[in-house]
């Protein structure tokens, strides 16, 4: 029989037991209560703090060495008058997604979000302003069946339109074209970027060079390879490009040619951008340029804002410990 007063092994065995696991959760906690105070959130890819609430694709141009392979054409920003435009990046259609258009009436300042629910459009492929109404060719959200919606409330309200759009669009997967009710064949299924202009017809490919039709696509020039194109627009009498890895421009080069392809003349460089974010051109009263998340309107294409045509900053280079 055990003596008064000693606690037996059992007991004593239990006690240490519950210290240990006692004291293990305690730096658990502790643990856990450092990690949830100094982690950093994740930002999602394409998100910006600017009132450009789309995600949209970037990729990194490769080394002055290798060719560019550009994505397919992911979003659309079209004028309307002086200081209007509409821009989307709801361009790739996905069962049970919901087309997202924006408008601007301040050249770019503020942008107003409108939703194509009603109609049931997953995608949009291209807009046409005209005056107090705008259409658009569509993808629908239950099979991405080709559709055209029309608006007379600024984008707020939309109805099913039988009609068609009378700018061109690429149907995604599809080699043509379509402009009206025509279907014009293509060099390539999903272009970078295209453009028409007095009858001739501009193809921006994945390998980042223009190829020109002036028969309705019946034939096509020659490409020439070593302007580096990433966009393109319908330009005054031919087209402007915005061109990576050119002579004298660190950046972005912005570039007009006429519809025969003669060699570009430089009209800008926005030596802030590297090529590593999506771009999307328009052209109407004012050019519009939109990059990454970021929208700028220039009268003549020549003047840009100063932190679009000053030099990236470079990395600073990491510091070497002494040996």
């Amino acid at each position: 029989m055990a003596r008064a007063g000693r606690p037996r092994p059992d007991v004593d065995r239990l006690r240490i037991v519950g210290l240990v696991v006692l004291g293990l959760l305690v730096v658990v906690t502790a643990v856990l209560v450092w990690i949830a105070a100094t982690r950093v959130p994740e930002v999602p890819a394409g998100a910006s703090a600017d009132p450009i609430p789309e995600a949209t694709e970037t990729y990194a141009p490769p080394p002055a060495s290798e060719p560019l392979v550009l994505p397919p054409l992911s979003r659309l920003i079209v004028p309307d008058g002086a200081d209007g435009a509409w821009r989307t990046a709801s361009l790739a259609c996905a069962p049970g997604r919901t087309a997202q258009i924006f408008a601007t009436d301040d050249g770019g300042e503020s942008w107003e979000q409108y939703g194509l629910g009603e109609v049931g459009a997953a995608a949009i492929l291209a807009v046409q302003p005209a005056g107090d109404t705008l259409t658009a060719a569509t993808l629908s959200a239950d099979g991405c069946e080709l559709g055209h919606a029309l608006t007379f409330t600024g984008g707020e309200f939309w109805r099913d339109e039988p009609g068609q759009v009378g700018v061109p669009f690429v149907l995604p997967g599809a080699p043509q074209l379509r402009v009206g009710g025509n279907r014009i064949p293509l060099p390539c299924a999903d272009p970078a970027g295209f453009a028409a202009q007095d009858g001739a017809i501009a193809v921006l490919c994945s390998d980042a060079v223009l190829r020109v039709s002036a028969d309705d696509g019946a034939t096509w020039s020659e490409p020439e390879d070593g302007r580096d194109i990433i966009a393109l627009v319908a330009w005054r009498d031919g087209w402007l490009l915005a061109q990576l890895r050119q002579d004298g421009c660190a950046g972005i080069r912005l570039s007009a040619v006429d519809v025969e392809g003669a060699e570009p003349e430089e009209i800008a460089c926005l030596a802030a951008f590297d090529g590593s974010e999506p771009i999307a051109l328009g052209a109407g009263a004012r050019l519009w340029a939109w990059i990454g998340s970021r929208i700028a309107v220039s009268d003549d294409g020549r003047e840009w804002p100063e932190d679009w045509t000053r030099p990236l900053e470079p990395e600073p280079s990491p510091s070497r410990a002494p040996a």
